[in-house]
Parts: C-alpha cells; structure tokens; sequence
C-alpha cells in the first residue's frame, strides 16, 4: 500500500541480463507512481548515477547475501566484482570505502511508466 515504505529499489533496467531488466520493468508496474524506485548496478554499471549511498557499514552483510545465492557464485566470483564496482563506486562517487550507485527510475522517461 502507498504510504508503508519511501521508496523501491531494484536492478536498474539497462543491465546486460535479461532477468535483472524483467524485475526493473516489474517493479516498476507494480510501485505506485508517487513512490520513488531507484535502480542499483548488479552485471552493468550505470552510465550516469544520480545519487550514490555510502554502503561500507554493509558491506560484509552484502558479500555474504551475495554467497548465498550459490548457482551465481559457482559460475564466476561474484563477490569479488560486487567489491570491486562498489569500491570504484566509493572512491569517485563518496570518497568512502565502498558505495552503490543509483538510478532515479521515475526521472527518466524512457523507464518511468
């Protein structure tokens, strides 16, 4: 219901993997139009980010969510490449060890729906 949370967040829909778009497009139906969605990286980096968060207080908790999803980390070091887009993102966005870039779904047309 509107008015229960500030905002959504989810894979932004520019990603390179069809399932990370599918969840963007259904999040994005699915969020009242007043709540703001923010899009986050998970394969693609986002192109311009119009906000970053400082996640460094979270970061371990975020490394061991991502080690549960083992069909991902058998395939290819996941954690390994979270770390490294988030310490990238932490060095130019905030100047912190680690950040998440943001994408502002509802600013930009070519998402908002």
């Amino acid at each position: 219901e509107a008015g229960d949370y500030d905002a959504v967040y989810t894979t932004h829909p520019e990603e390179n993997h069809t399932d990370p778009r599918a969840a963007a497009d259904i999040v994005l139906s699915a969020t009242p139009k007043q709540i703001p969605v923010w899009g986050f990286e998970v394969w693609s980096p986002i192109g311009a980010p119009d906000s970053w968060t400082d996640i460094t207080p979270y970061a371990d908790r975020k490394w061991k969510a991502i080690e549960a999803h083992r069909t991902q980390v058998e395939r290819m070091e996941f954690v390994r490449a979270a770390q490294g887009v988030n310490q990238f993102r932490g060095a130019l966005l905030s100047k912190t060890i680690y950040a998440e870039a943001l994408l502002d779904l509802r600013k930009d047309p070519a998402f908002s729906q």
